[in-house]
């Protein structure tokens, strides 16, 4: 495998008696595609394999340009124990080298051992939508509001675990606690700043999710069922097919070139002098310069100038209800087309009715 794919990096393990033990396997293609075009960003799962020799199947995936699956590393283990993580993920660390990533997984208390010991307890961070399931029964022993209320308290967890701001964050912990201060004191007590996007320290680019790495389990589903060779061979068949399809669908892309004039507060797109908000376009030749005048927002939601100075803003208006009751209904236009009401016996409706009326009074 390493003499047809040169700078791939493979390592396998054995008993002293011959006998299979694990194996590690990422490509070189996929070494130099995370490198040069991947968020670092890496989704670590395992799933069983169905196969003759049983066994889990270890995945690192990375998201690439478009947010697409993009296939970095993969093993094969006996089992899913401490020993098989660490090995796993000390063999990852060579194929990220020096790039800082950090990773998303489940809170599998083999992964809360090793991922801390081998990439650093900053750069772990803990899926949502696992933690979401783990929420859920709790939340069922202590709802007394019924099916409503337990889809308020998610949309609460949702708020909290969303959240760009620390003042969004504890308006919605507010929200909760109000709620029930059981649920509130559950999220406290499960480290939330490793799924919360206001209290993650670092960078996440808004994912949340080991999904990507469910997917490829999902994408290897009948592989799952071959021997270990026949697997192989397999796996790299269509990790193949994919890259080629991927270089395919980036020769037809439409590339189109903008200008972006700071100074004049202008853009070819128009974005900004329609709306007076910068556009992505604009954004982005912000960011790729190292000063500029643009205003920006800090965490506290106050927008200040590059010289620190804080812009002036309203609070709401002060309102007053009208006298009477508050009209739930808006007055239809004349021009509105009305809907059509049909008669359940005769099935004709009610304008036909009329006119089968109008018509017999004049006979």
């Amino acid at each position: 495998m390493v003499a047809t794919n040169r700078e791939s990096i493979v390592e396998l393990r054995h008993s002293s008696d011959g006998h299979f033990e694990q194996l590690f396997v990422a490509y070189s293609v996929s070494i130099q595609g995370f490198a040069m075009g991947c968020w670092p960003i890496i989704a670590i799962d395992s799933t069983h394999m169905s196969g003759p020799y049983r066994g889990a199947l270890f995945s690192a995936i990375a998201y690439d340009a478009n947010d697409s699956m993009f296939p970095l590393a993969f093993g094969m283990m006996r089992s899913e124990h401490y020993e098989d993580w660490s090995w796993f993920l000390k063999n990852l660390k060579k194929v990220v080298g020096d790039k800082e990533v950090f990773i998303i997984s489940d809170r599998h208390p083999t992964l809360l051992r090793s991922v801390p010991k081998v990439f650093g307890l900053e750069n772990h961070t803990y899926c949502y939508r696992h933690l979401k399931e783990n929420f859920s029964p709790f939340l069922s022993k202590h709802n007394t509001k019924g099916n409503k209320g337990k889809e308020n308290a998610l949309q609460f967890l949702d708020s909290i675990a969303y959240a760009r701001l620390e003042h969004d964050y504890n308006v919605s912990m507010f929200e909760l606690r109000k709620y029930n201060d059981t649920l509130a004191a559950w999220v406290e007590e499960n480290a939330p700043e490793y799924w919360t996007m206001s209290k993650f320290p670092k960078q996440r680019w808004d994912k949340m999710t080991t999904n990507l790495a469910e997917s490829f389990n999902a994408w290897l589903r009948n592989e799952r069922h071959h021997s270990i060779c026949n697997f192989l061979m397999d796996h790299m068949a269509k990790l193949g097919s994919m890259l080629i399809k991927h270089k395919e669908e980036l020769n037809n892309w439409e590339w189109t070139f903008l200008n972006v004039d700071i100074m004049k507060r202008t853009c070819t797109c128009r974005s900004w002098e329609m709306l007076g908000i910068p556009c992505e376009h604009v954004l982005a030749a912000i960011f790729s310069i190292e000063t500029h005048d643009m205003p920006s927002v800090d965490n506290d939601g106050l927008i200040r100038s590059i010289t620190g100075e804080v812009f002036f803003s309203l609070n709401p208006p002060h309102t007053k209800r009208p006298p009477g009751r508050l009209r739930k209904k808006h007055i239809e236009s004349q021009f509105r087309d009305k809907r059509i009401v049909y008669c359940s016996r005769c099935h004709t409706s009610e304008q036909e009715n009329v006119q089968e009326s109008f018509v017999l009074s004049a006979l």
